[in-house]
């Protein structure tokens, strides 16, 4: 076979990589335009609260309405103060991130820093349509405020708590829930609770006003987080349970609607309604509100970073469906870990950045498995000193735990699926991953595992023991009811399995797969 000339092939290579960088070069230095480049940004990130009759000061659904904020949202972008998403990335993976990747962030830049020009009006993506009807259906029950609530023009902010009877014959579970603020300007959050005690009716009763007021984020009742049914933020998106999980309300409770109003420097009103989403059948998992908390909150004038601890033991496995950092003005960042029997960490939640005004709920993409005997540690930090420009007193002064917002807290709130071995969600999958798992592994110790296929279910043996089923999660994650036990297979970059994580009482053990024989 005659071969090629040698420096001819390397002349080849050389003008295909310089057209490359060429091409990549071209593609970098081109124009960067609204219409192309930046509108599908926008209308997918920061649309939904920069529109008409939403929360955010202006609308960014047009070019002249953006380009007039060009600089504006290239800093506020830039230092990720927006979108509001504070959540860092890599510490839980949460529905709906609205985080903008770093490529994002470096058009924005350019197109500023290129005069924000508008590109061809034919590229220009379809605008988004958003519907004030309710976005998951038809709710089984709405729910609205007694009548509308006054806002002054100025004024500190507002949290005054609604007393909405249900007149239900029977328990319900929620298992989404809407809400719909009557005056988007003026509603910061909504918290859903509900209360059984009478003591809602009571303070409402009290009150000559409408419902009554509360100096913080909660509703001012003693069953405090626990009796949330939900908690709504600006462009917070509705969302169904899990399958099999459900909230449980009361029949003989009322429901306690808490919104956070500000001022807009005119005078406002609002009609808010919540839409509740009932369960068709009893749920297997009856999910609940808990918390990781620390009230022991005393922060010294002028301390830079005041920090605060708190863990809690989880007593038997669960779901983490979602959680809810929370902190006031003085707040500087959050961290949720939590840490296994056997000593491995997997970080929740990390807010870096805490900003008062963008408190979310973040629900993961997955439900978060924390296995009985988990530890949920949570450590904050607080800024006290006079160049936080979000502190309220100047000087600064002594800060105590407290409802106000000028008091602190700091703690965490869990949508949690308490787990049962035998309610616990089965997935479907295919044969081929089943079998991918069968062979022996070593778990050291002279002790072998033996995972086999049989008749579509994986069953597990240690040594000469009894075999037990295993029910799939995922095609790498499994667990045992009897005993209750957690096996994650691992793979290596081809696909191919080449180990297994074994969890047992909250002890694991890694076994490598062994060579067939």
């Amino acid at each position: 076979m005659r071969r090629g000339n040698p420096v001819c092939f390397v002349w080849l290579v050389m003008a295909m990589a310089q057209c490359m960088a060429f091409s990549n070069f071209a593609a970098d230095s081109a124009p960067v335009t609204y219409t192309r480049d930046i509108a599908p940004i926008f209308f997918k990130n920061c649309a939904s609260c920069h529109r008409p009759v939403e929360v955010a000061p202006f609308s960014l659904l047009s070019y002249g309405e953006t380009a007039g904020h060009a600089k504006t949202i290239a800093r506020v972008t830039g230092n990720r103060f927006m979108p509001p998403w504070k959540a860092e990335p890599g510490a839980g993976e949460f529905r709906g991130a609205r985080r903008l990747s770093e490529a994002e962030l470096g058009l924005i830049q350019r197109w500023v820093d290129a005069g924000a020009p508008e590109g061809d009006p034919q590229a220009l993506p379809p605008a988004p349509v958003f519907s004030d009807a309710w976005k998951l259906g038809e709710p089984d029950l709405v729910l609205s405020m007694p009548q509308a609530y006054s806002i002054p023009a100025e004024g500190k902010d507002i949290y005054q708590c609604f007393v909405i009877p249900l007149h239900l014959t029977e328990d319900k579970y929620i298992v989404a829930f809407e809400y719909h603020p009557g005056n988007r300007r003026v509603v910061h959050h909504a918290i859903v609770s509900q209360d059984s005690s009478g003591e809602a009716i009571k303070r409402d009763a009290e009150d000559p006003d409408i419902g009554y007021r509360t100096h913080g984020a909660g509703t001012g009742l003693k069953a405090g987080y626990k009796a949330v049914l939900g908690i709504w933020t600006p462009g917070f998106m509705p969302n169904f349970l899990p399958e099999g999980v459900g909230l449980k309300l009361e029949k003989n409770a009322v429901v306690v609607l808490q919104n956070h109003y500000h001022s807009t420097g005119k005078p406002e009103t609002d009609l808010s309604s919540v839409g509740l989403y009932f369960a068709k059948t009893t749920p297997d998992t009856k999910a609940i509100y808990t918390t990781v908390w620390q009230n022991n909150v005393h922060i010294p004038p002028g301390d830079k970073h005041y920090q605060v601890h708190a863990d809690q033991i989880a007593g038997g496995a669960a779901r983490v469906l979602a959680v809810t950092p929370h902190m006031h003005l003085l707040g500087q960042e959050l961290k949720l870990n939590a840490v296994s029997p056997d000593g491995s960490v997997k970080p929740m939640v990390w807010v870096k950045n805490w900003d008062f005004n963008w408190q979310c709920q973040y629900f993961y993409e997955k439900p978060f498995r924390v296995l009985k005997g988990t530890r949920l540690v949570m450590d904050a930090s607080f800024d006290n000193s006079e160049e936080n420009p979000r502190n309220p007193n100047h000087p600064p002064k002594l800060v105590n735990y407290g409802e106000q917002t000028t008091d602190e807290m700091a703690g965490v709130i869990l949508l949690v699926a308490p787990d049962s071995p035998f309610t616990r969600p089965v997935a479907k999958i295919d044969a081929k991953a089943l079998d991918a798992c069968v062979g022996r592994y070593d778990l050291g110790s002279q002790k072998i595992l033996t995972i086999s296929n049989e008749l579509g279910t994986l069953m597990a043996r240690l040594d000469s023991q009894q075999k037990i089923d295993l029910f799939p999660e995922s095609e790498t994650e499994f667990f045992a009811r009897l005993p209750e036990a957690e096996l994650k297979f691992e793979k290596n970059p081809n696909g191919n399995v080449i180990g297994v994580n074994v969890t047992v009482d909250g002890k694991s053990h890694s076994g490598r797969r062994m060579a067939q024989e």
